[in-house]
């Protein structure tokens, strides 16, 4: 999974909207969209900044995100 996959997948997972992460992060909202969507690649700089906003525990889902390749709204197995 590529970064901005990972990144997207995580701010649905943790109903994070893109204006509150733009005031933690310091990053523009319009930086945060391109990139969710696959658009554009902000930079080193902006991705470290981004991913500081997050709690541990959110960073720590990115991170198993984007190593296990693993969709947020994967349907469930029926028994």
């Amino acid at each position: 999974m590529n970064m901005s996959k990972a990144f997207d997948q995580t701010l649905i997972a943790f109903e994070i909207k893109a204006s509150d992460l733009a005031e933690r992060s310091g990053v523009h909202e319009s930086d945060i969209s391109r990139f969710r969507n696959g658009k554009t690649n902000v930079g080193h700089k902006k991705i470290e900044q981004l991913l500081s906003a997050f709690t541990d525990t959110q960073l720590d889902y990115f991170w198993f995100v984007l190593k296990h390749d693993i969709p947020v709204n994967a349907p469930k197995e029926q028994p």
